[in-house]
């Protein structure tokens, strides 16, 4: 499973698995600025802390290894609608 691999990955850096896609997205460029859709302080500041990660090339291969664009699929909201400005799904 995609997840379990980028599980795996975390620990080997001692960060979360947001962390490290947060840390992966960041190293992707300067045009790059990841969304952080945090509902709680806690998660918010544990996203603040992946500014901290430094992710060698390696690890960037890595990364991009354990989750390869042809074994990603589906979408991430299927049949999404909006009421009073929350997200409802059916």
């Amino acid at each position: 499973m995609l997840v379990e691999r980028l599980t795996r990955l975390a620990e080997e850096k001692q960060v979360t698995v947001s962390q490290l896609a947060y840390a992966w997205m960041l190293s992707k460029g300067q045009d790059i600025i990841p969304l952080i859709g945090a509902s709680k302080v806690a998660h918010f500041q544990e996203a603040v802390e992946s500014l901290k990660i430094n992710l060698s090339e390696a690890d960037i291969n890595r990364i991009e290894n354990a989750i390869p664009e042809a074994e990603i699929a589906g979408a991430s909201f299927p049949n999404m609608q909006f009421k009073n400005g929350r997200v409802v799904r059916k």
